[in-house]
């Protein structure tokens, strides 16, 4: 009876150990998905910079015409 429990006990802590490394593997699935989402913003914004500042560069080369 007592092996029984102790294998009851082993069986369970295994189970929970899994449980854990899926919940952690989603995690790191999860910011890393941000992370490139982020990215993507931060080079949006940065296109949409660029071509502000093309555009205001383009009127003042003609404006001095």
């Amino acid at each position: 009876m007592f092996f029984l429990i102790l294998l009851l006990l082993l069986i369970i802590s295994i189970a929970v150990i899994e449980q854990r490394k899926k919940v952690q593997a989603k995690q790191i699935y999860w910011e890393h998905i941000n992370a490139i989402e982020a990215q993507q913003k931060q080079r949006i914004l940065h296109r949409a910079l660029e071509t502000q500042r093309a555009l205001e560069n383009k009127k003042l080369s003609d404006s001095k015409i």
